[in-house]
């Protein structure tokens, strides 16, 4: 048994000491490798700050390809980086460039170079670039107040409808940007967003997401309230207000199928409605009938008949 323990225990001496070796061995060679110099070509986003009044950079966050020549620990460093923390910013105010008759600027190459190097932690030098991929486009600064429309879908459950108007923190928004573009916005919808199996109130907050429609806005969201009931289907007759005179109309009474909170049942009924002859549309002995006043919130469904006759029993004074 003792054997036994002994010859384990050296096994585990030996793979341990041998995994030791491999692993220095491994470092060793990674260190040798990082240490090297390559020649490698890096996406690079260039930002663009201190804009002339009255202009827009519509490709703001281009990306150019550059050619660097660094150390494996530079390049590890690089591709550690989240993406969109691998940039420069370069400022008009501090920089060369040329307006062309394009509207574009094209920026100072070295410029451009001396910045990638201090980003990459490298002498200009050793970065090399195509000046005819920095030409940045530029546009005319405009803004627009256009409405803003909450893009919700709700699907309620059986016997729910939407009490009241859905109240939204804005109605509106302003929006800047290119001018070319602004000038064929006519409205801004939320980012879409379905409500399933509603049956209580919803209060939520909506985004905005204009990147795609390349503008942008100091307002990043709205709230919206969306209030919700449980309603029920009722009837009532309700009397024809007849204004004309000398006349009779038939039938004198309209039946009205209208859905209503349930909360409300007992506070709507005949009374409060108001149902007159629309005598502007008199044809033929026959009057159509309209709803001058119905309690808020109640859903009209149907009104039978819709159309009444009427006989002239007298002529007028």
């Amino acid at each position: 048994m003792m054997i036994r323990q002994e010859r384990d225990s050296l096994f585990l001496r030996k793979t341990g000491g041998f995994a030791v070796f491999v692993s220095l061995a491994a470092l060793l060679w990674l260190m040798i490798q990082l240490s090297a110099t390559y020649n490698e070509v890096v996406p690079v986003q260039i930002k663009i700050k201190d804009i002339p009044t009255g202009k827009i950079i519509k490709n703001d966050g281009l990306v150019i390809n550059a050619a660097v020549k660094c150390s494996g620990f530079r390049l590890c460093r690089y591709y550690l980086l989240p993406k969109d923390a691998r940039y420069i910013e370069i400022s008009l105010d501090e920089t060369d460039y040329f307006e062309n008759f394009d509207s574009t600027y094209s920026l100072d190459e070295e410029d451009i170079e001396k910045a990638i190097g201090s980003f990459m932690g490298i002498d200009a030098e050793d970065v090399f670039i195509d000046s005819e991929e920095i030409a940045v486009e530029v546009g005319i600064l405009d803004e627009r107040k256009v409405p803003l429309v909450p893009d919700i879908t709700l699907k309620l459950e059986p016997q729910y409808c939407v009490y009241g108007t859905p109240v939204a923190s804005q109605d509106s928004i302003v929006i800047y940007g290119d001018k070319s573009i602004i000038e064929d916005i006519d409205e801004i919808k939320t980012v879409a967003k379905t409500y399933e199996e509603v049956s209580d109130d919803i209060f939520d907050h909506l985004e905005i997401d204009l990147n795609k429609l390349g503008v942008k806005s100091a307002l990043e969201g709205i709230d919206i309230s969306i209030r919700v009931e449980r309603f029920t289907e009722y009837s009532v007759d309700i009397p024809i207000l007849n204004t004309l005179k000398n006349t009779v109309i038939l039938p004198d009474k309209v039946n009205i199928r209208y859905f209503v909170a349930m909360k409300d049942f007992t506070a709507v009924n005949a009374a409060a409605f108001l149902v007159e002859l629309d005598t502007a549309c008199i044809s033929d002995g026959k009057i159509p009938v309209a709803v001058r006043h119905q309690p808020e919130h109640t859903k009209i469904m149907s009104i039978k008949p819709e159309i009444v006759e009427y006989i002239i029993t007298g002529t007028n004074d």
